[in-house]
């Protein structure tokens, strides 16, 4: 069963995608680009913006984990 982290309004279309992760902890959307994307791990303009933009946490606590090397770690808390 998947969960839906966000939904995610079209820039072009009045349409909404949902980004969503599966029981294989991967993140998925509904929309067409990502469905017919040939990379491995697919991806679309749908998940950058929810991976890089307004979106720090999903749940009730963020947790942000930062290391020595400057990266830093979101976590998505599912229920």
């Amino acid at each position: 069963m998947m969960k839906v982290l966000a939904q995610i309004e079209s820039n072009t279309t009045e349409k909404q995608y949902e980004i969503r992760v599966g029981e294989d902890y991967r993140t998925y959307c509904t929309c067409p680009a990502w469905r017919f994307c040939k990379t491995d791990p697919k991806k679309c303009k749908h998940l950058d913006r929810f991976m890089c933009g307004d979106f720090d946490f999903v749940g009730i606590t963020p947790v942000t984990r930062q290391s020595n090397d400057g990266f830093s770690l979101r976590a998505i808390l599912l229920d």
